[in-house]
């Protein structure tokens, strides 16, 4: 891995998806996502998924652990962050679909233990693509994290 632009923990903008991944990354992921859908109890299985597509189409991905922070809640969690290196690194989140309202309402309780696992997949069944995050998140929603190194790089 070159130069990677993540080291030691940051927080991440939300960006617009560059125009040329709409072409590129999106179709792939999207065949994904209607062959085997990203669930939200599933974050690790979806992004090694995707992962391998973002490689494929020539970008550079390291998986990310930290918060992820949603309307005063702080959920432990793990994403992506993509980088072409012409800019900064931007979230591919497979397994939350921040973009959809119903998942927003449930996804307080289930970090406090009153809604179960199944309350958060049915809050995401059906949920698109494009529901979850690539590069852009709802205002009110923050990723802080560190790179997760497998071969013990810092």
């Amino acid at each position: 891995m070159s130069s990677w632009p993540v080291s030691g923990t940051r927080r991440f903008g939300s960006t617009a998806l560059p125009p040329e991944l709409e072409v590129s990354l999106v179709p792939l992921l999207e065949d994904a996502h209607a062959d085997d859908p990203f669930v939200p109890h599933q974050p690790r299985e979806g992004i090694t998924r995707a992962a391998e597509l973002v490689r494929s189409v020539g970008l550079e991905v390291v998986t990310i652990r930290g918060s992820l922070l949603v309307g005063g809640v702080e959920v432990d969690h793990v994403w992506l962050a993509v980088t072409d290196h012409s800019g900064e690194p931007w979230v591919l989140d497979t397994a939350f679909p921040l973009h959809r309202e119903s998942f927003l309402a449930v996804l307080p309780g289930w970090v406090a233990g009153d809604a179960s696992t199944d309350d958060l997949v049915a809050a995401a069944d059906g949920a698109a693509l494009l529901d979850r995050v690539l590069a852009s998140f709802p205002t009110g929603t923050g990723y802080i994290g560190g790179p997760v190194w497998t071969t013990g790089r810092r």
